[in-house]
C-alpha cells in the first residue's frame, strides 16, 4: 500500500476533523477540515479515490427551508483528492483552515466531484457520482457542536468504502464484477463530545491483521480493519454502550462485548481469535 501523504492531520475513512479556537472579542472560530475512511475490505482494495470539491457547514440557529438566504457557511471549497484506503485507524488528511462564527452546528454537506476504486491485480472502475457535486451529501453531526468563545471543537467525517463503493457483482468474486455504483455514506461525529476505542486483535498470542473490529451506532454498522501487527482504532463513538466484536474467515467470532465508551476518553479493547480447526 502507499505511504499516506498527511495535508496534515480518518476515521473514515473520509474523516472531519474540526478545531475551532474562538477569539473573545469577535467571537470567531479556526475550522480545520480533515477526512478518514471506514475501510472494508481492503485485501481486494488497492485504491479508492474521491475528489472533493466543497464541504459546507450548516448553523443549528438557522432555518434552511425559510428565510436565510443561506444558512450554511463554505470551509473548503477547490479539488482534494483523497484516496480513502490510505486513510484508516486514525489517520486523517486536512482539508482546510479558516475562522467561523461561534455558534451551534449541526450538519455538514460534502460535495464529491470523482470518485473510482481499484482492485488488487484488477483494473481501476470510474464511478458516476450521481448529485454529490451538485447538491452535496448532508450528514448530522452528532452530537451537535455548540461553540462558544474560545472554545475547541472537534468533529469527525468518516467516509465508508464498502457501503459507498456497491460492486455489480460479489466482492468474493472479483473476476466477475463488471462496475461499482456510487453513492457517498458519510458518518459525522462532533469529537469532543465523543470517544474512542482502540486495541489489538490476536489469533493466540500472533496479532491477527486485517480481522473486522465492527459493532452497530444507531442501527448503522461502524467498522475497520486491523493493521498488520493487529492494532486498530475507531474514531469519533458518541459516549454509550457499544456491542462490539471482531471477525476474520477462517476463524471463530467471539460474542459481542458490552464496551462502555467516555466522551473525550479511550477505551481499550483487545480480541482472542481461535482457528475454526481448533488449533
Amino acid at each position: 500500500m502507499k505511504k499516506l501523504l498527511v495535508l496534515p492531520g480518518a476515521i473514515l475513512g473520509l474523516f472531519l476533523l474540526l478545531m475551532v479556537s474562538c477569539q473573545e472579542t469577535e467571537q470567531t472560530g479556526r475550522i480545520i477540515v480533515s477526512v478518514s475512511d471506514e475501510p472494508v475490505p481492503l485485501h481486494l482494495i488497492e485504491g479508492a479515490n474521491v475528489t472533493i470539491t466543497k464541504v459546507e457547514l450548516r448553523s443549528a440557529s438557522s432555518d434552511e427551508d425559510g428565510d436565510d438566504e443561506s444558512p450554511f457557511i463554505v470551509v473548503f471549497e477547490g479539488e482534494h483528492p483523497a484516496n480513502l484506503t490510505e486513510l484508516r485507524n486514525g489517520i486523517t488528511e486536512e482539508l482546510a483552515s479558516l475562522e467561523i462564527p461561534a455558534d451551534a452546528y449541526d450538519l455538514v454537506r460534502v460535495h464529491v466531484k470523482d470518485a473510482d476504486i481499484s482492485l488488487e491485480g484488477y483494473k481501476t472502475f470510474q464511478v458516476n457520482v450521481p448529485s454529490g457535486a451538485q447538491t452535496g451529501v448532508k450528514v448530522f453531526i452528532k452530537p451537535g457542536i455548540i461553540l462558544g468563545g474560545g472554545e475547541t471543537v472537534e468533529v469527525l467525517l468518516d467516509f465508508s468504502i464498502e457501503r459507498s463503493f456497491v460492486p455489480l457483482g460479489d466482492w468474493t468474486d472479483p473476476d466477475n464484477i463488471k462496475g461499482f455504483n456510487f453513492k457517498p455514506v458519510i458518518r459525522a461525529a462532533n469529537k469532543s463530545e465523543a470517544g474512542m476505542i482502540k486495541g489489538f486483535v490476536f489469533a493466540g498470542e500472533e496479532p491477527l491483521g486485517q480481522a473486522k473490529v465492527f459493532f452497530e451506532m444507531d442501527g448503522e454498522p461502524v467498522s475497520t480493519l486491523t493493521e498488520d501487527d493487529g492494532s486498530y482504532a475507531i474514531l469519533g463513538i458518541p459516549a454509550g454502550i457499544y456491542q462490539i466484536t471482531a471477525e476474520k474467515e477462517g476463524y471463530l467470532t467471539p460474542t459481542p462485548s458490552d464496551v462502555e465508551v467516555l466522551s473525550g476518553r479511550v477505551t481499550e479493547k483487545d480480541f482472542v481469535l481461535s482457528e475454526l480447526n481448533g488449533t
